[in-house]
């Protein structure tokens, strides 16, 4: 995540977003966190940096607090090693290892062990730069350090920490997920390409709304599942999960980008519920204010929709013009994708009386997105009327939307 930076001020074109706004929700989530920390180890708070909210804007500071009984679970000072100076280092500090033997250090690497060594927990004796000594009693285990993955201004984890697991959710209630068993190395290395060009696309010409994801996001997890779908969870601020596999192009990254940052950025810029909502967003169905049994989720569900649609069809429509930077099959998948937003929008929350539901600040924010969306997919009203969606189900299908849908769609 980019550091806070209270002197600057929002731009004009800043739009559904009030960024300094946003600046005091994220302080107020670090401030959260710190107290946590200093309620469960004081002595290490003077270790760190402790007007630096990007330490406690960590997304494994929030899966820590949020999993207090998770199988291997890390210590604080193995979390905050990482952001401490290196003056101000233990000598010593335990770490676990996950199933595969990666004892993650947040801000700095990963120490991996080598062999097959089934060690939990052990003592690690640090010798400065990234030099560890690693004991598991008085045996010295061999090991590896792997600095930290980047891609664009992001971490992409290779590799998926305990702290995540119970996340990974079935899309179906039925499925059994090994979650241990789920890749996220070869995937990683294999998409890598198409990720930082989908960054780099967005930073490029999205440069407000990819300030903003800078802001709210930090940590890239790309898995390959057939039972699980992309998502974020609250518990774990800062992360996005996308499920690709080995055909997933770069139109794919750049829409599940924008959709898993969003839902980021939203959960964030709503930290304080009560000043958007007069009910528990989370805690009412749609269904209680529409009457319509059809009407799934609850109302918090249902805005994040809304916002995630809204933040799509934005870039999108700018994305989508660039056709130097596309081939014609991308650019195809681009308005495609852009098209499929059409159908993800009228969920149902029109027809909610927003006195109700919402204060005066949470109505403008919900017709803000409301008006945008329809606004700005009436610039492609003459590719939506030929465009048929008939075929595809609740997730996307670019190969079905082919079988209805050659290239002259995409013809002016």
């Amino acid at each position: 995540m980019f550091p806070l930076n209270t002197s600057r001020r929002p731009g004009p074109a800043t739009d559904f977003i009030d960024d300094l706004k946003l600046q005091d929700k994220l302080a107020a989530l670090a401030q959260t966190i710190k107290l946590r920390v200093y309620e469960e180890d004081e002595d290490i708070i003077s270790l760190l940096e402790i007007d630096d909210d990007r330490i406690f804007l960590e997304p494994l500071l929030f899966a820590y607090f949020n999993n207090v009984t998770a199988s291997h679970r890390p210590s604080l000072q193995q979390l905050l090693f990482g952001y401490m100076s290196e003056e101000l280092r233990p000598n010593t500090f335990p770490v676990v290892f996950d199933p595969h033997g990666i004892a993650y250090l947040p801000n700095m690497g990963s120490i991996c062990l080598r062999g097959e060594v089934p060690v939990e927990k052990a003592k690690v004796r640090y010798r400065g730069g990234a030099i560890f000594e690693v004991r598991a009693g008085d045996k010295l285990l061999p090991h590896t350090f792997v600095p930290l993955q980047k891609a664009g201004d992001f971490e992409l984890l290779p590799f998926n920490h305990p702290l995540f697991y119970q996340y990974f959710k079935p899309f179906q209630e039925h499925q059994v997920v090994d979650v241990t068993g789920i890749d996220t190395y070869n995937i990683s290395l294999l998409q890598r390409s198409n990720l930082e060009r989908a960054i780099r696309l967005i930073a490029t010409h999205c440069p407000v709304f990819y300030r903003l994801v800078c802001m709210t996001n930090g940590k890239i997890v790309i898995f390959d599942s057939a039972s699980v779908d992309s998502f974020v969870a609250s518990d774990l601020q800062g992360t996005i999960f996308i499920n690709a596999n080995e055909r997933s192009s770069v139109a794919f990254f750049l829409d599940d980008l924008v959709h898993q940052w969003s839902h980021n950025m939203l959960n964030a810029y709503l930290f304080d519920r009560h000043e958007y909502f007069l009910i528990n967003p989370e805690l009412k169905q749609l269904s209680d204010y529409t009457g319509a049994v059809a009407d799934p989720g609850n109302i918090y569900d249902a805005f994040h929709s809304l916002f995630t649609v809204a933040r799509r069809v934005q870039c999108f429509d700018i994305l989508f013009r660039l056709k130097e930077e596309f081939s014609r099959q991308e650019q195809h998948e681009l308005i495609a994708r852009y098209c499929d937003q059409s159908r993800r929008y009228d969920i149902g929350m029109q027809k909610v009386v927003l006195s109700e539901v919402y204060t005066p600040a949470g109505e403008h924010l919900y017709t803000s997105l409301y008006d945008s969306i329809e606004r700005t997919l009436d610039q492609i009203r003459h590719i939506l009327d030929r465009a048929d969606l008939s075929n595809q189900v609740f997730t996307f299908s670019y190969p079905s939307f082919c079988v209805l849908n050659d290239y002259s769609i995409t013809s002016e």
